[in-house]
């Protein structure tokens, strides 16, 4: 509502900013891509995802079992010895209001050090 009433719209997928993967006191960020900065209003606020290096991948399947994605992705930075700062993003490229749920298109950024 807020973007549709200040006459903007989102510029790509929604995503969310997970800053922690503690399930207990789990610190997120919800968000909507959109062309530039916009002025704050309570709870929503601007904040631009950094450039930098991320380890990413396409995971397709329900949400429900992304798990094996995030295992798979931090045993081959493991591997490659690079070092995720703890912050990983989620973008949703499609919703199950579209695609069936075992069809669902989710790109995973670790962020590195």
């Amino acid at each position: 509502n807020y973007l549709t009433n200040i006459g903007e719209y989102p510029v790509d997928a929604p995503f969310v900013t997970y800053y922690n993967q503690d399930m207990s006191r789990l610190d997120i960020d919800i968000g909507f891509p959109v062309s530039k900065p916009l002025p704050t209003e309570g709870d929503i606020r601007y904040h631009a995802i950094p450039a930098g290096q991320y380890v990413q991948c396409l995971y397709t399947g329900t949400y429900e079992n992304m798990e094996s994605a995030y295992d798979f992705i931090i045993e081959w930075m493991n591997e490659k010895q690079y070092k995720p700062t703890g912050i990983v993003y989620e973008l949703y490229l499609n919703g199950p209001d579209e695609v069936p749920v075992e069809e669902l298109k989710t790109r995973i950024l670790f962020e590195l050090e």
